[in-house]
């Protein structure tokens, strides 16, 4: 990704991976976990440039797992590139999060709506597990 501030084609473009830290306990007994930006231009020293994180809301109340599990790879089976970023939240539903500027990550839309419940640990919760795009987008 080509990014300002740095000297014209010695250092301009920039290589980066998202990284989500993922929430094992139940109900928000842990810190709260985010996405992580790094950039990995030098494979030997990746540099953390920036993170994302949702705030509580009321998701906690919720039950189930909140923060950042799994990212859309791919559209219809081919590599998604780009700047927007598609990531399931668990009980906070589906966020997309614009990465276009890689050193302040934004949120474009989120999505938690009332889909279909199950009973997890004795709690009836709404929990998104993986995200997926089509030829629809």
């Amino acid at each position: 990704m080509k990014v300002p501030n740095y000297t014209k084609g010695q250092g301009d473009v920039r290589h980066f991976l998202v990284l989500s830290e993922e929430s094992f306990a139940y109900n928000c007994q842990e810190l709260r976990r985010q996405l992580y930006i790094v950039d990995a231009t030098e494979e030997s020293k990746p540099i953390p440039v920036a993170t994302f994180k949702v705030s509580d809301g009321d998701f906690c109340e919720r039950g189930g797992r909140f923060g950042p599990h799994q990212f859309a790879e791919t559209k219809d089976g081919d590599n998604l590139g780009g700047t927007l970023l598609y990531a399931a939240y668990f009980n906070a539903g589906l966020r997309v999060v614009d990465i276009s500027d890689p050193y302040h990550p934004r949120k474009s839309v989120s999505y938690s709506g009332s889909g279909p419940v199950g009973e997890i640990r004795g709690s009836t919760i709404i929990q998104t597990n993986d995200a997926d795009l089509d030829y629809r987008g």
